[in-house]
């Protein structure tokens, strides 16, 4: 597929939409980056706007969605900050943190945002610029719908976008939720003449059953609309990281047990803040878990494994967690055998003294005293790409990696290492230093590394100990979870060729004129 360099606008870009939020939009920019990477096409993904608290960390030391890194290793390139220009990372239901070119830059409110919008919107575009030159195709991702009306002006990451670059779009609708000709329809009829004509077509998503029972309407909707179908794609569980739109993760469960009573149990706590939910992805792969999101205290009473995992409002979910009892809870399983880890801000929470004022308005909070740490709060954010190995007794010398997202500057200088580490970040020196903690009982862990139990050989050791601690069996699984996510990004890729018209696709975007071009 022949995609030469033009200049800024036709026939190498594309813009996935969606009728509505978790449409589809991320799973089928995945799906396309793959079917042009395994044809030798160099692609990129690009969101310009994002809203998040599943975020990543590139090799430059800069902040981005966590989907947009996943679209990365789909699309078979390295994921740079130019793909997700704007982060937000919500604060609470009223406020974000605005992460601009992967570092923080303001604290904003829903309104107070539609009005910056103004000034981010050079920087999106200077961008997108940038992956146009650079790459043979660029897949832009919407955001939400492009139908929303009280939100088009000032537009950083639908129609408006890419009508200032002459981009064509596809447009998903998910059938799952109901209604998907009328969202279909009703987006492509509200939206202003300039923006719905940059639809050349659309694909539903999510379909369980009989194509055939589509077919009229779908002949009907083409025919009323003037747009193409371009195939229906089926449900898919493919457990690749979830864009985390808010606080999606609030309702996730991973794993539920079998009849098997002798399976680990591990409760992570659903904090109304949590960040980085897909740290734990990697536990699906895994058959001797049962994995859930809970803030049951029965729950965590009985689990062997107790998680508690990062936060975008670390003294906020504290104080969350004492109100629903929970810190008792956990006290009670840590007496009764169970283990206790923290991962960033749950890191922090497991420790003495939390002195804020930064990322909330509380000066200092009391931990919950599991480990001897400490946690000062500043404004710069720790961003990098760490690798090294573990240094804690049976576990020594295993393997890992990962990156660190934190405000929080951790004093453990009076607990017992748990890494040994270095930065892997451009411009950092590389030195090594001591990272996480340990209890003396070898029942509490805490680390600020995301991405710790992508580590095949750490989450088969740390499992393998929480077994032996609570006296069950434990087999570790062989399979390594970065080729469960190539297998599963071709598998995407696989049935995405076979059940929609790829080729068609790129060949219109390849030919697409506005029409006062044509």
């Amino acid at each position: 597929m022949d995609f030469g360099r033009r200049s800024r606008d036709v026939g190498r870009a594309l813009i996935v939409t969606g009728t509505s939020s978790s449409a589809g939009k991320s799973t089928l920019v995945s799906a396309l980056g793959r079917v042009l990477a395994d044809q030798g096409v160099k692609v990129a993904p690009f969101k310009g706007q994002n809203m998040a608290l599943n975020s990543m960390v590139t090799r430059s030391g800069h902040e981005i969605a966590r989907a947009q890194y996943t679209q990365s290793l789909a699309c078979r390139t390295e994921a740079v900050v130019e793909m997700n220009p704007v982060l937000l990372k919500p604060t609470s239901e009223h406020s974000s943190q605005v992460v601009v070119m992967g570092r923080p830059m303001y604290e904003s409110s829903g309104v107070s945002y539609q009005l910056l919008k103004k000034q981010l919107r050079a920087t999106v575009e200077e961008a997108l610029e940038e992956l146009l030159g650079r790459y043979d195709f660029v897949l832009l991702e919407g955001a939400g719908s492009p139908a929303e009306i009280n939100l088009m002006s000032n537009d950083l990451v639908n129609l408006g976008l890419a009508k200032r670059f002459n981009i064509p779009s596809i447009l998903v609708g998910d059938i799952e939720r109901g209604g998907v000709f009328a969202s279909i329809f009703g987006t492509l009829q509200i939206l202003p003449p300039e923006l719905s004509e940059l639809i050349f077509g659309f694909v539903i998503n999510k379909f369980r059953g009989q194509k055939e029972l589509l077919k009229s309407g779908i002949v009907e909707l083409e025919e009323r609309l003037g747009v193409t179908s371009y195939g229906v794609l089926p449900y898919l569980a493919l457990d690749l990281p979830e864009e985390d739109s808010l606080f999606s993760y609030r309702q996730k469960e991973v794993k539920r047990a079998s009849s098997s009573r002798k399976r680990l149990r591990v409760s992570v706590l659903r904090f109304p803040y949590l960040s980085n939910a897909s740290d734990f992805d990697p536990l699906i792969l895994e058959d001797d878990l049962e994995v859930i999101f809970t803030d049951s205290p029965s729950d965590i009473k009985s689990s062997d494994l107790v998680v508690l995992p990062g936060s975008k409002c670390t003294v906020a979910d504290l104080n969350w967690i004492r109100e629903c009892a929970l810190d008792d809870a956990l006290s009670s399983a840590q007496r009764a055998g169970s283990v206790i880890f923290g991962v960033c801000g749950g890191f922090q929470m497991l420790g003495g003294e939390i002195k804020d004022g930064v990322e909330s308005e509380f000066d200092s909070a009391l931990g919950l005293c599991h480990l001897p740490i400490t946690t000062t709060f500043q404004r710069d954010k720790v961003l990098r790409q760490i690798k090294g190995v573990c240094v804690a007794n049976s576990l020594s010398d295993r393997l890992v990696s990962g990156y660190q997202i934190h405000m929080g500057i951790i004093d453990a200088s009076g607990a017992s290492p748990l890494f040994r580490v270095r930065s892997l970040s451009l411009g950092e020196g590389g030195e090594e230093f001591l990272e996480g903690a340990v209890s003396a009982s070898f029942s509490v862990f805490g680390t600020t590394i995301h991405g710790i139990f992508e580590c095949d050989g750490f989450r088969a050791g740390f499992l393998s100990l929480v077994a032996q601690r609570v006296s069950k069996s434990f087999t570790p699984s062989l399979r390594s979870y970065k080729d469960h996510l190539e297998e599963s990004f071709d598998r995407l890729a696989d049935v995405t060729s076979r059940e929609i018209d790829v080729a068609g696709i790129f060949e219109q975007a390849k030919r697409w004129k506005p029409k006062e071009s044509i």
